[in-house]
């Protein structure tokens, strides 16, 4: 656990150092925003089938907040599993696993 700069170069890091110095170009943004880095963190209890309406979306919900596995705690059974996997899960890449009710 230490503070150090990363250098990401087309959203991949290039460099973790201290004190890396900013190169500016139109393509450059230097972020100074004492983020956390880690690796993706597991959700293993969500409901994204018919329990919160239309707008919960596994990548806007989770990946985008940095979980990069998701676990749906049986929101669907097996009379439902068939439009929850073809509405909701082969959509997210894999990113979301499904427990049935």
């Amino acid at each position: 656990f230490e503070r150090k700069d990363l250098k990401v170069v087309n959203g991949k890091i290039a460099a973790k150092e201290k004190n890396i110095k900013p190169v500016w170009t139109d393509t450059v943004k230097v972020l100074d925003d004492n983020c956390f880095i880690s690796p993706g963190w597991i959700d293993l209890h969500t409901h994204y089938f018919g329990c919160w309406g239309e707008d919960m979306d596994p990548i806007k919900h989770g990946l985008l907040k940095g979980c990069t596995l998701q676990v749906d705690a049986g929101s669907s059974g097996m009379s439902t599993f068939q439009d929850f996997d073809q509405y909701i899960l082969n959509q997210t890449n894999g990113m979301l696993l499904a427990m049935l009710n």
